[in-house]
């Protein structure tokens, strides 16, 4: 009997419960994202009488991560429970975004009405003269009135044919449109079939009253990536960087009136301290090994856009991130396409240089070096050159790989030609006993038809052997800088406006005979 009663009190707390769960939608407040991820934060008002209540919180994102949540409430309420769950039977509210594409539709609808009743017309009319045109047949007229009336007949025929073709071709538009539009709609409805999620909330409220919520989440359903803006001026040593942000969210949010933050921070990324094991080191057959690198992921050109909003920006650098905070209210849909927000604009101070690379290709390249700009606060990425307005191409910046001055290539010039010529490729086997030695002699011819005097920097490398079985020897290399560690010359020349010069290169690569070096 004892058991029976504390069940039947269980059932009713839990009825009591059950009839005490309220019910509100909450307001987005802001939305921080993270190259992977956003933090949201929601706010929320609602009316509570005393004791224990359930309180439901929804227009929740999608994707929670049920460890994130966290829920603070105003003064006189005690949160003893927080949990997630999705809700099968609540309808979500139609967006914009359907709203506009039906009252697209109902347009079509109505324009199509409109031609298929015009159409109706004037196909009525044509039987009603071809029936008039028979019975103009079997009457008695005059010679010349028959042709006057079987003239009007032709004519007006032949304009109702024309209208009636014109109508039926708008009509057949009309419906590939309309039927575009249903498509539309459907795959935006799609969106809406799914549960929403409710953020439920089990708490003590101390005194009735309007109650306010706070509640913060991660989801994992956007992210951002970098992207740059270079823009090169000619006759400045000036260059403008802009840097932007690609965002891209389908929390299933609209993201309206919130407070947008972009912040550096990833936290999907290892955020644990590794330890460092013992360092074990033994004899092993030695083995080629291959370094593999990733490609860097391709990014969508960004347009040329106003500088207002990155001036409208706030730069935090705090202890784990650089956050970027508007002081402006901007909107980014659900739509999981990316948005470009413009994040800083920075002016750096560049000299400009020809480069040649003959090795690789026979026209020069124009270099800015930038001395002395920070890039600390970059994240590696794509970006967009401009030189004087015009796009030139792509090139990828790696804060990371930048140890001294930043070299960015503004492509390549057609009025700096550098030309690089085997002259000579000379074996000896006689002198040097069982040992092969191979003379290499290049020339380097550089033509500058810019218009100015220029000064041009040339690169090239040789061979550096890894085997003291190989040796290679520099013979001449005429007024060139060279790194025996790195193998590379540099010659800096100076080449008068319609002028040329010519540099020469030699060196010799002496194996075994009966060794075979590979690319050699």
């Amino acid at each position: 009997m004892k058991i029976l009663r504390i069940i039947l009190i269980s059932v009713l707390i839990a009825s009591v419960n059950f009839a005490s769960e309220k019910t509100t939608k909450t307001n987005l407040e802001k939305a921080k994202v993270f190259i992977r991820g956003v933090e949201l934060t929601h706010s929320a008002k609602i009316n509570l009488d005393a004791g224990p209540q359930k309180i439901v919180l929804q227009s929740i994102g999608d994707q929670v991560d049920p460890n994130s949540i966290q829920v603070k409430a105003s003064d006189g309420v005690l949160i003893y429970s927080v949990s997630i769950r999705s809700n099968f039977l609540e309808e979500i509210e139609k967006d914009e975004i359907i709203l506009n594409l039906e009252k697209k539709l109902d347009g079509l609808w109505n324009q199509n009405d409109k031609l298929k009743a015009r159409d109706e017309i004037l196909k009525l009319e044509v039987q009603t003269i071809a029936s008039h045109g028979q019975k103009s047949e079997s009457q008695s007229f005059s010679s010349a009135k028959l042709n006057e009336i079987t003239k009007y007949y032709n004519d007006r025929m032949l304009n109702l044919s024309i209208e009636i073709s014109q109508i039926e071709r708008e009509m057949e538009k009309l419906e590939k449109s309309i039927a575009n539009v249903k498509k539309q709609i459907q795959e935006q409805n799609n969106k809406l079939n799914k549960p929403i999620n409710e953020i439920v909330v089990e708490a003590n409220i101390e005194t009735e009253g309007e109650k306010e919520f706070l509640i913060t989440y991660f989801s994992n359903d956007a992210r951002w990536y970098p992207g740059y803006n270079i823009r090169g001026f000619e006759n400045s040593e000036k260059i403008e960087i802009e840097y932007f942000a690609n965002v891209t969210q389908n929390t299933g949010l609209n993201w309206k009136e919130a407070e947008i933050i972009i912040s550096s921070r990833n936290p999907n990324q290892n955020n644990t301290k590794p330890d460092l094991p013992i360092w074990f080191i033994n004899f092993q057959q030695r083995l080629e090994k291959r370094m593999v690198y990733d490609a860097p992921v391709a990014i969508m050109q960004a347009e040329s856009r106003s500088k207002g909003m990155a001036d409208l920006m706030v730069v935090d650098n705090n202890q784990l991130s650089v956050d970027y905070i508007p002081q402006v209210i901007f909107e980014i849909p659900s739509d999981n396409k990316p948005h470009i927000v413009m994040l800083q604009n920075s002016e750096a101070q560049g000299v400009y240089k020809f480069y040649g690379v003959p090795k690789y290709d026979s026209k020069a390249f124009l270099v800015a070096e930038v001395k002395n700009f920070d890039l600390s606060a970059y994240i590696a990425g794509n970006a967009n050159v401009f030189y004087d307005g015009s796009f030139i191409g792509k090139t990828y910046i790696n804060p990371d790989a930048i140890i001294d001055d930043w070299q960015i290539s503004f492509g390549k010039d057609n009025r700096v030609n550098i030309e690089k010529k085997l002259v000579k490729d000379f074996s000896d086997n006689e002198f040097l006993g069982g040992d092969k030695e191979r003379i290499f002699t290049y020339e380097y011819k550089i033509t500058n038809n810019k218009g100015r005097d220029l000064e041009v920097i040339v690169e090239d490398n040789i061979p550096v052997a890894q085997n003291e079985d190989i040796e290679v020897e520099l013979i001449e290399i005429s007024s060139a800088k060279y790194n025996k560690k790195l193998g590379k010359l540099e010659w800096k020349l100076n080449i008068p406006n319609g002028g040329s010069k010519t540099i020469p290169l030699k060196y010799s690569v002496t194996y075994p005979k009966d060794a075979f070096i590979p690319g050699l």
